[in-house]
């Protein structure tokens, strides 16, 4: 491809753009082995800097989500060894749900552990939807009237399988993709009928599966109506923060131009905003955990109640850590900044002293000698 470029005197020069950016792409090449020598030491350095203030918070936070894992396998290890006369379809659910958000603890501790505190609120999002979910299914699924509520939200899982097909087959050929079969785009909307006529035109809506828990007079039913069933409510303002780092609305925009360390564009590692993820994605776990024994397993059985206990002493330890290693890095960061400041305002000094010298020299040595120092 030739593009016609016009240069600060007005000439026209025809420029074969391929070739140019080939020769660019190759000059980046030559600089890869030092770009990843310099970005690993970038790294050691943060991570060295990171463990010094919240090193005891983090140990904290990584034992709180071991217990958390060590928990649910126990469970699917008893579940397995007394195998029940029919499946449970509330323990089953819960069991994904609290899988998924141990996964997800785990990418945010990651997330924080490299400095990326936005991503790791992002997975704090996803937690968020887990405890609530978890909270409703696990109360209302033990509840006789709404036995088949887990269920339904099983199943609702072939309406969202029909869902993406259609949106795979409407772009494949954009995408150079291949289509999905006739056949198996067929047995997909069989399926999703068959539900819908069961349960209902409602079940089409992303939470259908809960439409018989609405209020009266309501015609859908919206997360924000599970988290109100879930009274999980007042952690409504910590989901709003953490969708602004996953959409890509003003809020998150402005969040991402504020200045870090003299940074206009912190893309990379930054050095605030660790406490909120850290602390969140815990408590939510918490939540997880806690709809799994009130409402998979047996509450009154021993390990549950010692390993729901020992789960809250780490959390509460880990929070106690996480402000202890804030205030740290900020008593750090303000001897630095004093530290720079008495180091400039010292050097700023010298300067002024010894150009007070050089020009009172300079003056001494233009200076007419008077007569008491002629020899």
């Amino acid at each position: 491809m030739t593009a016609v470029i016009v240069t600060a005197d007005g000439h026209r020069i025809a420029v074969d753009v391929d070739a140019v950016a080939a020769r660019h792409a190759n000059r980046l090449l030559r600089t890869a082995g030092r770009l990843t020598t310099d970005y690993a030491r970038e790294e050691r350095r943060f991570r060295k800097w990171l463990w010094r203030h919240w090193g005891k918070a983090l140990t904290l936070y990584l034992l709180a989500w071991h217990e958390t894992n060590a928990l649910m396998t126990r469970t699917v290890q008893q579940r397995d060894k007394n195998p029940a006369s029919s499946v449970d379809q509330v323990l089953e659910v819960l069991l994904g749900l609290q899988t998924r958000a141990c996964s997800a603890a785990h990418d945010a501790y990651a997330r924080v552990r490299g400095g990326a505190f936005g991503a790791a609120l992002g997975r704090c999002r996803t937690l968020h939807e887990l405890a609530v979910i978890a909270r409703v299914i696990g109360e209302y699924g033990r509840k006789p009237e709404h036995a088949d509520l887990a269920e339904r939200y099983v199943l609702h899982e072939k309406v969202l399988a029909y869902n993406d097909a259609l949106r795979h087959q409407k772009h494949a050929t954009t995408l150079e993709q291949t289509p999905i079969a006739a056949e198996e785009l067929d047995r997909l909307r069989a399926e999703h009928d068959e539900l819908v006529n069961r349960f209902g035109p409602h079940y089409r809506g992303s939470y259908g599966w809960a439409h018989d828990l609405r209020r009266e007079g309501q015609n859908r039913m919206e997360f924000a109506d599970l988290t109100r069933l879930a009274e999980l409510g007042h952690l409504e303002p910590y989901y709003r923060r953490a969708s602004h780092e996953i959409h890509a609305d003003a809020t998150g925009i402005r969040f991402a131009l504020l200045a870090v360390d003299e940074q206009l564009l912190p893309t990379g590692g930054n050095t605030t905003g660790l406490v909120e993820p850290a602390n969140l994605a815990l408590l939510l776990l918490q939540h997880c955990t806690t709809s799994l024994v009130l409402f998979g397993i047996n509450p009154r059985q021993a390990h549950a109640i010692i390993s729901l206990r020992a789960i809250q002493v780490l959390v509460d330890r880990t929070n106690i850590e996480l402000v202890a290693g804030y205030r740290s890095f900020e008593a750090a960061t303000l001897h630095a900044k004093t530290s720079k400041w008495a180091r400039l305002r010292s050097r700023w000094a010298m300067y002024r002293l010894n150009h007070a010298l050089s020009v009172a020299f300079d003056r001494a040595a233009d200076a007419e000698p008077s007569e008491n120092d002629k020899i």
